[in-house]
């Protein structure tokens, strides 16, 4: 997998035990990529073959005012 993106909603007691899954989840990595750089700037810039370093994670923790969940109020699935 190369990204996820993931939205969890939990309670206020478990925000840790999320953070915590999230990071054992995450891991890093280095991608080698090869640099093409426009002529007249390789002088100023670093061309070739770079490894960079990749991975890990960004966890945000919002409090939320409110939360609706919303089902399906017949045999159809189709929420009126």
């Amino acid at each position: 997998m190369q990204n996820a993106t993931v939205l969890m909603g939990v309670a206020d007691d478990r925000v840790e035990d999320a953070v915590g899954v999230v990071r054992a989840s995450c891991h890093a990595r280095v991608e080698v990529r090869a640099e093409v750089t426009a002529p007249e700037f390789a002088e100023w810039i670093d061309c070739g073959i770079q490894e960079v370093p990749l991975g890990g994670g960004v966890v945000f923790v919002v409090a939320v005012d409110r939360f609706t969940r919303i089902v399906p109020d017949n045999a159809d699935g189709a929420v009126r």
